[in-house]
């Protein structure tokens, strides 16, 4: 934790003279060609609420079909507390069933291409994928 006098001290080591709307400091400034589904996991009293809210707007602005989960915590990354709080079970079994389903989706895909040789279109090509995650490295 950060104490409130300090906050600005924080912010400017983080930012490191970059602008405070770079998107390399927050999502929410970037700009998503062709995102994939997504699903947005967020406390409703967590300090990051409303910018879970901000990052589906700006996804689904983008084209992406999102699913904002909002529970009642305050805890942020409730998840990982699992056994100790109630809500993390089934927030995991919720995050389980929606990356069983992008995959199955993205399989049908794949599986669609390559017999009928059919373009995909809602899921990036693995060569995308391997170049979007050299960027942000």
């Amino acid at each position: 934790m950060v104490p409130v006098e300090r906050l600005e001290n924080a912010v400017a080591l983080y930012l490191n003279r970059a602008a405070r709307n770079d998107p390399r400091a927050s999502p929410l400034f970037a700009q998503f060609l062709k995102p994939p589904s997504v699903l947005i996991q967020v406390g409703k009293g967590e300090g990051l609420a409303d910018d879970a809210c901000g990052m589906a707007r700006v996804l689904r602005e983008a084209g992406s079909n999102v699913t904002l989960d909002e529970w009642d915590t305050s805890l942020h990354v409730f998840q990982i507390l699992d056994g100790w709080v109630p809500e993390a079970r089934r927030a995991l079994r919720e995050i389980a069933q929606f990356v069983q389903t992008s995959l199955d989706s993205a399989k049908r895909q794949l599986t669609a291409s390559a017999i009928w040789g059919w373009p995909i279109v809602s899921t990036p090509s693995r060569s995308a994928i391997v170049r979007a995650t050299r960027k942000t490295r």
